[in-house]
């Protein structure tokens, strides 16, 4: 072994304790860990001892970036994994193959072959998994990074019976010490997933999910290949668990798409199809998009809002309460709205009814703004003591919000009721859920709609300790604002 070889691999035992204080204008992101923690952790019993096999293709690496992320590996302190590298370089990537011969000489958990030929992403991960010999499978991308108590974390989760498992991330540029933009995720939601893949690194998944959902990633999505195998497996995980805290680090550079979407646009045509084929898969045949909205953030239509009857109630200090209102009507769906709002959006109903058809779906809410422009509410929250908070509170009303929420469609734990649609067939049941919109909004007096939004406040069943959809690292790290109700 070389000597600058053996530095590089006694650093590793102690890089956990020392690397990942990650600092943006001096806020803490939660990722660092005591010497102590770490030593506790690889002292840890599994009582399923899984063995997760970290999947990674690699193409022309820069020595730099693959020596980090190979070393990121080695650091774990759960200690049942093996490393899959298989090599689809060209000439430009000679040193590649030195490099990994290099590590797998001295770990035997690292597998690794060359001179493969390069059939993209998809066919590219998909010869990696052949080769992995685990219980679950990890996708660590060639330039990343992961932190040293990824697969302690995982295996908590996995040990607690989840066969599909994500959690939060970070980018960062030159320096992993240094990382900032974290993604603080909310938990699984469907809807959500079909409009934007959230879920992205780090997650693990049961290998024979892969039979179960059909199959390998598939080539006809690279570009999205991540985005369409992760609608496929969790349509087929029995326990979707998400680890509310970073344990990927998310490389920055010219190339990936963590830097600009624009460096793959195949990506963004690949990502609806996607989506698309995961409707159909639900039983919505003929899904098209509602082009109008930004890329990458389409609103699907699988639905046909012109077959529903919805009737629209205005809501006074005399109506009653959703319950009561659905023992008195009879349409499948209702539109409950304020008398102090005044809906701005055109057609207003079909853009609710778009989701409000979808099954499992109880209610959906729309964006509500003041008269000046500001926003009231762009979704509602659950505050740790039960009380309730709203979105972008104050904020222009074109303000995207933290990691573009305020763009798209998402799933949330409470509705407003006050300009809310409800699905009679949803309402109530066990396991359904809320769904949030961007693209319908409703204009008031603040005062008047806070009082309104209090006295109507509608809740998901089974909510737990925390709100779900609604990462609790957002405001303990105040990357937003606390707005009480």
């Amino acid at each position: 072994m070389s000597e600058d070889l053996r530095i590089q691999l006694g650093r590793v035992l102690t890089k956990g304790y020392a690397l990942f204080k990650g600092k943006t204008n001096g806020t803490v992101f939660g990722v660092e860990r005591t010497a102590e923690e770490l030593d506790r952790q690889r002292g840890t019993t599994f009582k399923t001892d899984a063995k997760i096999s970290i999947i990674t293709p690699l193409y022309n690496t820069p020595a730099g970036f693959l020596r980090e992320m190979i070393e990121s590996v080695i650091a774990q302190t759960y200690g049942n994994w093996e490393l899959v590298l298989v090599d689809f370089s060209d000439a430009a990537g000679s040193e590649v193959k030195t490099i990994a011969e290099e590590y797998m000489a001295e770990c035997d958990r690292i597998i690794f072959r060359s001179g493969c030929e390069n059939k993209g992403i998809a066919e590219n991960t998909n010869t990696c998994i052949s080769m992995a010999s685990g219980d679950f499978i990890g996708i660590l991308d060639h330039d990343d990074v992961l932190h040293p108590s990824a697969l302690y974390e995982v295996m908590k989760a996995i040990d607690d019976g989840a066969d599909f498992v994500y959690s939060d991330e970070i980018k960062f540029e030159e320096d992993v010490d240094r990382p900032f933009l974290p993604a603080f995720k909310p938990d699984f939601g469907r809807e959500e997933l079909k409009v934007r893949n959230y879920i992205c690194h780090f997650n693990v998944y049961k290998k024979s999910l892969l039979d179960e959902a059909g199959g390998g990633y598939d080539p006809d999505f690279d570009g999205s290949q991540d985005h369409e195998i992760v609608l496929r497996l969790t349509e087929k995980a029995k326990k979707i668990v998400h680890i509310p805290e970073i344990l990927y680090f998310w490389r920055i550079h010219a190339a990936s798409v963590a830097g600009n979407i624009g460096a793959k646009p195949y990506a963004l045509e690949a990502g609806v199809r996607a989506v698309k084929a995961a409707y159909e898969r639900e039983g919505y045949p003929g899904v098209r998009f509602d082009d109008s909205y930004k890329a990458p953030n389409y609103d699907p239509l699988p639905v046909d809002p012109q077959a529903a009857e919805v009737k629209v109630i205005t809501l006074d200090d005399g109506v009653p309460g959703v319950e009561e209102l659905l023992k008195e009507t009879s349409e499948e769906y209702l539109l409950l709205i304020s008398r102090d709002l005044k809906i701005t959006t055109e057609d207003y109903l079909g853009r609710m009814l778009v989701y409000a058809m979808q099954r499992g779906v109880a209610a959906v809410d729309a964006m509500i703004t003041d008269g000046r422009g500001r926003i009231i509410s762009a979704g509602l929250y659950v505050r740790e003591d039960g009380s309730f908070g709203a979105r972008g509170m104050g904020r222009k009303a074109d303000f995207p919000g933290y990691e573009s929420d305020f763009t798209h469609a998402r799933n949330v734990s409470a509705s407003s009721g006050i300009c809310t649609m409800i699905s009679r067939s949803d309402f109530g049941k066990p396991g359904s859920r809320m769904v949030w919109t961007p693209h319908v909004s409703a204009t008031g007096n603040k005062d008047k709609i806070m009082k309104a939004v209090r006295g109507r406040i509608m809740v998901i069943d089974g909510i737990g300790d925390r709100d779900p959809y609604y990462n609790p690292n957002i405001l303990k790290f105040r990357l937003e604002k606390d707005n009480v109700i």
